[in-house]
């Protein structure tokens, strides 16, 4: 898992849409708190800086721009983003 890679070596925090997925993460031990990725003030309130590394994961159900920008007006200069393939289902 990626916070088993990163943690060694960085700080890792999550921050993900829903609640009880942060509940779930923060009772697994990891730095994880719930929150609007198209907001600004999300990434203001997890006091990011240009130095802070963002990796977003796009799914492809939603455009990223907003995210992005949000996370530019931030302050965040390095940001990856991690392409997920969804499978498809097969059709009967």
């Amino acid at each position: 898992m990626l916070d088993e890679a990163l943690v060694p070596s960085f700080e890792v925090e999550f921050l993900v849409e829903s609640k009880p997925l942060a509940r779930r993460l923060h009772d697994a031990g990891l730095n994880v708190f719930s929150g609007d990725p198209r907001r600004t003030d999300t990434y203001l309130k997890a006091d990011i800086t240009p130095a802070t590394c963002v990796i977003v994961e796009d799914s492809g159900k939603r455009s990223l721009r907003k995210i992005l920008e949000a996370i530019r007006d931030a302050g965040a200069t390095l940001v990856y983003v991690h392409r997920r393939r969804l499978r498809r289902r097969a059709q009967a």
